[in-house]
């Protein structure tokens, strides 16, 4: 019986300078208030759950409370007690490893099999759930905040000895919180412990790490009008479109590293009004509108095997519902994975009134939505009339073009319940109703020119294009977000007609009576000569 204290007494020595790290044994750390001079009957155990983007590098334990660990504390992680003292003195009694270390190696591959989902044969005995390796020593305890720090787990009271020996303590991520996409492994801490000083430490200090993801959606932005970019929040920065313009838009998620165990796993997208999927033509489903790819190479997962998308009529969006029974998704716990696509500017949003598009991660009966940046367009409203009376005139004609640019480059728009909607395969002409207006809508932040090509009967047309700009009508007392702009035409003067038969018969008319004025004369002379 000593020889065996004396062996795990080396144990604990070596367990206590190997590194923490997910995937390799864990020794125990120590608080240094925490000690005793005589062997304790009992001792403290606290986790310590702590996060990263990714993996850092290992860290040796100090053997004290470790405030410049790293990472930051993870909560909603659960963790169980197992007592595997019996199992680990058995591996060395029954000669199945020669020394404590080997012993620690073999426990930590045996629960690392189970944890997979498969057993591991050790003489009679198929080891196929961590019940087989030891009893629960404490049910679960989850990670939370405890005296300001987030991540803590705390067993209290765990009996220093079982059946005589120095227990054997394992400790299982039996709960992962849905974002951890690879977790620790579990940790086998072997009693006595001591310090340096050579004093029984009464409470240890673990440091298990998982890896965390973060979903998210994203707009590629490049080339966008920066509409307004001033809030802390990227997802609501805006940008300008137009309606016709096509998105490209990203989901990165990473498939949770208990996948097996739910029951349920995917994102559902959702455009608001003015966004719609597209799908390319010719396609029977929307499989090919939607690209699922690894993010950092390897095996990929293929349509209709692993996952199904399903369009979402209702909205424009779709849906990605992952398969979690298949194996190939299983075995891919803990990877990341882009899905790609593509969405249209649609005439369905309003004027000056943003608009996106979210993913909701659905990880059993929990959702996890995420947003990007917003979306906007504009329009305007013109009146034509007469300058001097302000009559409404009908019949103008114009076209529209960025500012600068001239005709040849006219946008294209499709008139849709009284409105001018841009549109790629539209006219270019835009005339005004029986009102005198024109309202054109779907155009991109910026400005623009109006040119006049055909003017009403009796009007003279524009020399020079109208500038405008498309905006939030902001004009002091406005009633509507859509600005106005008064367009005036001058009536052509009323001048004398020259040439044609009318003037001939007035001509003739004339010369006969100066023709009779000048005989009247000449007669009148005569008379007074005589």
């Amino acid at each position: 019986m000593k020889h065996k204290s004396k062996l795990f007494g080396l144990l604990a020595i070596i367990t206590m300078l190997v590194p923490l790290f997910v995937g390799g044994i864990v020794g125990g750390a120590a608080e240094a208030t925490g000690t005793a001079d005589n062997e304790p009957g009992t001792i403290n155990m606290v986790l310590h759950k702590k996060e990263f983007d990714t993996m850092p590098d290992s860290k040796a334990n100090t053997g004290e409370l470790m405030n410049n660990f790293g990472g930051k504390g993870l909560n909603g992680a659960g963790f169980t007690a197992f007592n595997i003292t019996d199992f680990v003195y058995g591996l060395i009694k029954d000669g199945e490893v020669s020394d404590a270390a080997a012993a620690i190696a073999k426990a930590q591959a045996v629960a690392a099999g189970i944890e997979k989902g498969s057993s591991t044969t050790i003489g009679a005995k198929d080891y196929k759930k961590y019940t087989d390796m030891g009893a629960e020593a404490k049910a679960e305890v989850t990670t939370a905040e405890v005296d300001g720090e987030d991540g803590i787990a705390k067993f209290n009271d765990l009996a220093y000895k079982t059946n005589d020996k120095h227990s054997v303590y394992m400790f299982i991520e039996t709960t992962i919180p849905d974002n951890v996409g690879t977790h620790a492994a579990p940790l086998i801490v072997s009693l006595p412990l001591t310090n340096s000083a050579g004093k029984y430490l009464t409470t240890a200090h673990l440091y298990p790490k998982d890896v965390t993801f973060t979903d998210g959606k994203h707009l590629d932005t490049d080339g966008l009008t920066e509409v307004d970019l001033t809030d802390a929040d990227k997802t609501n920065h805006i940008y300008g479109t137009e309606v016709g313009k096509v998105h490209d838009f990203t989901i990165n998620f990473t498939i949770p590293a208990k996948i097996k165990d739910k029951t349920s796993y995917g994102f559902t997208d959702t455009p608001s009004k003015g966004l719609e999927l597209v799908v390319p033509e010719g396609d029977s489903d929307i499989n090919g509108a939607v690209t699922i790819t690894p993010s950092e190479g390897g095996p990929g997962l293929v349509a209709g095997t692993h996952y199904t998308i399903t369009a979402n009529t209702n909205d424009g969006g779709f849906t990605v519902d992952f398969k979690v029974d298949q194996a190939v998704v299983q075995a891919l716990a803990g990877k990341s994975f882009t899905a790609s696509y593509q969405m249209v500017v649609t005439d369905e949003a309003e004027e000056y009134q943003k608009f996106g598009n979210k993913a909701t991660v659905t990880v059993g009966d929990k959702n996890y939505s995420y947003e990007t940046p917003k979306l906007i367009y504009g329009g305007h409203t013109f009146v034509k009339q007469d300058k001097n009376t302000k009559a409404k005139l009908a019949g103008a004609k114009f076209v529209i073009t960025k500012h600068g640019e001239d005709t040849t480059k006219a946008l294209k728009f499709t008139k849709k319940d009284g409105k001018y909607v841009l549109a790629a395969n539209g006219a270019t002409e835009l005339e005004t109703d029986a009102n005198g207006v024109i309202n054109v809508e779907g155009l991109d932040y910026g400005e623009y020119d109006l040119h006049e090509t055909a003017a009403p009967n009796e009007y003279i047309k524009l020399d020079a294009p109208v500038q405008f700009t498309i905006a939030p009508n902001t004009a002091e007392g406005a009633t509507t977000l859509i600005p106005s702009k008064t367009v005036d035409n001058v009536k052509k003067g009323l001048l004398p007609s020259t040439g044609g038969t009318g003037i001939i018969a007035f001509l003739a008319v004339g010369v006969a009576l100066m023709a009779g004025a000048f005989i009247w004369y000449r007669k009148s002379k005569v008379n007074e000569e005589v």
